[in-house]
Parts: structure tokens; sequence; C-alpha cells
């Protein structure tokens, strides 16, 4: 469901005349179809196969599943706007930190790290630019 949102929005994202081949929803779309197909592996996974014997499906695995989406989702609804990038580092530094990272320098360099990844991969690589987020005039 979520990745069918995803992708329902990123069609709607608007081509400008600067856009390159991939325009400016071809990323998300991608994503979307990932996270969809993704999802649904997962779903026919656990109605295929059962639990080994002796294994216990803990209410705090769900949980921190969970906590994951909620976090995704906080994602989703922050780039727009503050930007692909800053919402970029502060998701990866928060997923480490949910991932058990402490909350040190080096987990926020990590989420800087990542978004800085991310900007040179797309924007100077592939010339896909990143949104500044309309909190940035973007």
């Amino acid at each position: 469901m979520l990745g069918a949102a995803w992708f329902h929005q990123a069609a709607i994202i608007e081509d400008s005349l600067l856009s390159d081949a991939v325009g400016a929803g071809g990323v998300p779309m991608a994503l979307a179809a990932i996270m969809t197909g993704a999802g649904a592996l997962l779903v026919l996974r656990s109605l295929w196969r059962a639990p080994p014997p002796g294994e216990v499906r803990s209410r705090a695995a769900h949980l921190k599943a969970a906590g994951l989406l909620v976090l995704m989702v906080a994602y989703a609804l922050a780039a727009p706007v503050f930007g692909y990038p800053l919402a970029l580092g502060v998701f990866a530094a928060a997923v480490a930190a949910f991932a058990g990272a402490p909350a040190t320098a080096t987990t926020l360099a990590f989420g800087a790290g990542t978004a800085a990844l991310f900007w040179l991969g797309f924007v100077k690589l592939l010339g896909v630019a990143f949104p500044a987020g309309t909190l940035f005039g973007g």
C-alpha cells in the first residue's frame, strides 16, 4: 500500500522544461516499484513458509518494523519540505540510531556522508537534480 501511494505521488510530479530523460519523478517511481515488489515478496514468503519449530515471533520484532515504517513515512513527508539532501541525511542518521548506533558525532557524520554520497551520485554523476525543498525556496 505504501509503495502504491508513493508511486502515485511520484507520478504526479511535474517535469520542467529542463528535465532530463528520467524526469523529476523517475527515481521516486523506481523506488516505489522496488518497495512494492519487496513488500509483495515478503508477504508471499510469510504466507508460504511457516516459522521453524521453536521460533517465536516476538512483539519486539514487529514493533521494530513499525518503527522503521514510521521513519520512512516521516522521510517521505519531510523530503518535499526540507529538501532531499537534508531529509536523507537526517533519515540515515535516524535509522542508524534506531538500529542501535550511539547518538554521537559519528552517527551524524554517517547521515551527512550518506546525503553527500547520494547527492554526488545523482546530481554529479547522473545529472538528476535534488529538489531543495519548499522551506528553502525550492
